[in-house]
């Protein structure tokens, strides 16, 4: 992995990023638990911890999907809040190495264009001219992905640009 710093910045509503007395975080969370990406203060990955939320979102009758209502989200926000005081996190952009955990992973390039380069006889001539502007495009700008449940497409200032 490289040694390149891809900044993640805080206030966007998609996750969430800070500091702890111990470094940088990246923060989320799933049904159940919170999910703590933590990193040193140069950027290196340390490890994750999850912490189990005291939440019991209701089932949709009959299935196995959760219904996660204004009450459930409400839960969650508290069992955050508490767990932000409990590490002493305090809002802020962070600055993360390359990194690959079992929730989320830092990418150079979307997949589609990961697969282009890795096959690009499997595409038409015109896409792939098109393909190869639109990744040294994506590298010109020193845009990234953060993969976590979803791709978010990010700018070389931290700024998440799509998810999807």
């Amino acid at each position: 992995m490289s040694d390149r710093l891809y900044t993640l910045r805080c206030g966007q509503g998609y996750f969430e990023t800070g500091l702890d007395s111990g470094g940088q975080v990246l923060l989320g969370n799933t049904v159940r638990e919170i999910v703590a990406h933590r990193f040193d203060m140069e950027g290196r990955f340390l490890g994750l911890e999850r912490s189990r939320m005291d939440v019991d979102p209701p089932r949709l009758p009959g299935t196995t999907i959760y219904r996660t209502d204004g009450e459930y989200h409400r839960a969650v926000e508290a069992e955050m809040a508490a767990y932000k005081e409990r590490i002493g996190f305090r809002p802020a952009d962070i600055r993360v190495r390359a990194f690959e955990s079992e929730e989320a992973c830092i990418a150079e390039l979307p997949g589609e264009y990961e697969r282009y380069l890795e096959s690009p006889d499997e595409v038409d001539p015109g896409e792939g001219e098109e393909l190869v502007r639109a990744i040294a495009a994506w590298r010109a700008e020193g845009r990234f992905v953060l993969d976590w449940c979803v791709d978010y497409w990010i700018s070389a200032d931290g700024e998440v640009l799509a998810h999807g």
